[in-house]
C-alpha cells in the first residue's frame, strides 16, 4: 500500500510540475453499466493486474481528466484502474442529482470488485468520504484532495474552531513548490522502476 501511495504522489507531483514524463502506452477500455435507477454510466478501465484503484473526478470533471494528466496510466502499470464518469458528467447520462456514492458501490458490484483503493478529487473526495462511511470494509485505502469536508451536526460544528484567515496560494508559488520537489519525486519513481527490473 505504501508503494501505491508513493506512486500516486509521484504521479500528481509530475502532473502539477508540468513535467513531460513519457506515459506508458496502455490500452484503455471505454465501458458502460446501468445503475439501479436506470442511468447509463461510462467508465474507463486500464491495467490488468494488481488491486483495483477507483479514480473519482470532481464536479465538472470526467474520467478523461485522469487519462490526460497521466495519473491513470501511472497507476495502471501495477493496478487495475477504474475511472468513472459520474452521473451527468463526461459520457454518462444525467441528471447530476442522485446518489453518486451508490453509483460507485454498484459499479464495484458490477465489476465483481470486493475491495478497492478509492481516490477522489473535489466532488470525488466528498464521494470518497461517503464511501468510507458506508462501506469501510470494502476500502483498502482512501485518499481525497481539494474537498471541503465539514461536520454537519450542529453540536460538532460548535466544537470546530473558525477557519483561519489567510491568502489563497498564488499559482507561481504553488508551481515553484512542486518544481522544487520534482527531482525528489523523479528519484523515487526511478528507484521504483529499478526495483521492478
Amino acid at each position: 500500500m505504501k508503494a501505491l501511495s508513493q506512486k500516486l504522489l509521484v504521479a500528481l507531483i509530475l502532473v502539477f510540475a508540468d513535467s513531460t514524463v513519457a506515459l506508458a502506452e496502455l490500452p484503455v477500455e471505454h465501458l458502460y453499466f446501468t445503475t439501479s435507477d436506470g442511468l447509463k454510466l461510462h467508465y474507463a478501465k486500464l491495467g490488468e493486474t494488481g488491486s483495483t484503484v477507483f479514480l473519482i473526478h470532481g464536479s465538472g470533471g470526467m474520467a478523461k481528466t485522469w487519462l490526460e494528466n497521466g495519473v491513470a496510466q501511472t497507476l495502471a502499470e501495477d493496478h487495475v484502474v477504474i475511472a468513472p464518469d459520474m452521473r451527468g458528467h463526461g459520457m454518462s447520462e444525467g441528471p447530476r442529482d442522485g446518489d453518486m456514492a451508490l453509483d460507485v458501490i454498484e459499479l464495484m458490484d458490477h465489476l465483481g470488485v470486493e475491495r478497492a483503493h478509492i481516490h477522489g478529487f473535489s466532488m470525488g473526495g466528498s464521494i470518497t468520504s461517503r464511501l468510507m462511511a458506508r462501506i469501510p470494509e470494502r476500502i483498502i485505502t482512501a485518499a481525497f484532495g481539494g474537498s471541503g469536508v465539514r461536520e454537519t451536526e450542529k453540536w460538532a460544528q460548535a466544537l470546530v474552531p473558525p477557519e483561519a484567515e489567510g491568502e489563497d496560494p498564488q499559482y507561481d508559488d504553488v508551481m515553484a513548490f512542486y518544481r522544487s520537489r520534482l527531482s525528489d519525486a523523479r528519484s523515487v519513481f526511478e528507484e521504483q522502476e529499478a526495483a521492478r527490473t
